[in-house]
């Protein structure tokens, strides 16, 4: 009987989590309804200063003409190796992060021992080390291309470098731990902070080489990454079979920590931060010598527009 009770409780408890969060999933649509619209000058709580601001920046990378699956240039996104570079780090990116997302609370329970119910905060601080990290690392970058201290590819490679070395080495290390809860606690914490780091660079990436695309590279990037999100726990899966132990533990961080530095090798390479040739019809161009390659091109308009400029007059 007691028995009973307690699988009841556990339940009730899990029917709870999940209407929870189902109604604020209702409740974001419902916002969403309400405030989004099609286009700035269509919205209805936009003011005068924003839509403005938004239409002549829009016109600067845009001609005005829908993007449209035929009009949409998908043989010179194919083959854009700044298009490669981004979607190979997202989803090295996503291994990692996948791989804690689904599997971390497993690894807590069976290897540090935890009890999930009683310590939940400590299992989501890595996620809130994230959330802190993401918009406070994103400012500090735009405040450093808009001095000029640096270009946005060197931004975007900065912190793509640092917000997989970091976690990369952290999760080799936690390999090493054993039951050292403390240790691999605040090793996870700095995992996630950085693995926010990271997002600030390849994961906004898509507007700086193609802006009026951004939405279509967004979604075939986002695509290839989601790979992890099933490919990801089967690994651990196989590696972690029957009572899991930190030796098998080891094998799954270091896989994370190989990808992650597969990931930076590959965007050190060919990734960029300057717009792509195919990616806008309303400027021309002019090769870079102080960017990376890869076929980026500064852009000079017929209209002045520095803002679009890549290196902003600094060398990447």
């Amino acid at each position: 009987m007691a028995q009973s009770f307690v699988g009841h409780c556990v339940i009730n408890k899990l029917t709870l989590l999940f209407y929870s969060l189902g109604g604020i999933a209702v409740l974001w649509f419902i916002l969403w309804i309400v405030l989004v619209s099609n286009t700035p000058a269509t919205n209805r709580f936009i003011t005068t200063e924003e839509k403005d601001y938004i239409e002549s920046e829009m016109s600067k990378i845009s001609d005005g003409e829908p993007v449209t699956f035929r009009n949409t240039p998908w043989i010179s996104i194919a083959k854009s190796p700044a298009v490669w570079a981004a979607a190979c780090t997202h989803f090295c990116h996503n291994w990692g992060f996948y791989t804690l997302l689904t599997c971390l609370p497993t690894y807590m329970k069976d290897v540090l021992r935890f009890d999930l119910q009683k310590d939940a905060l400590i299992s989501s601080l890595p996620y809130i080390f994230m959330w802190l990290f993401i918009p406070s690392t994103g400012y500090a970058i735009d405040v450093a291309r808009e001095k000029q201290i640096l270009s946005t590819t060197a931004a975007r490679k900065l912190v793509t470098f640092i917000g997989f070395l970091v976690p990369a080495a952290c999760l080799t290390a936690i390999g090493f731990v054993g039951c050292n809860t403390t240790l691999a606690v605040a090793l996870l914490c700095i995992c996630g902070a950085f693995d926010g780091v990271s997002q600030t660079g390849f994961n906004i990436n898509h507007l700086d080489i193609a802006p009026k695309y951004a939405s279509i590279l967004m979604g075939v990037t986002n695509t290839i990454a989601t790979i992890p999100g099933f490919l990801g726990p089967q690994v651990v899966g196989w590696l972690t079979t029957n009572n899991s132990t930190s030796e098998q533990w080891r094998s799954v961080f270091y896989i994370s920590a190989e990808i992650y530095v597969f990931g930076i090798i590959i965007y050190m390479l060919l990734g960029s931060g300057a717009i792509q040739p195919w990616a806008t019809s309303q400027v021309l161009y002019e090769p870079v010598s102080t960017e990376d390659t890869n076929g980026d091109c500064d852009l000079l308009s017929t209209m002045d527009q520095p803002a679009l400029r890549d290196s902003n007059s600094v060398p990447a």
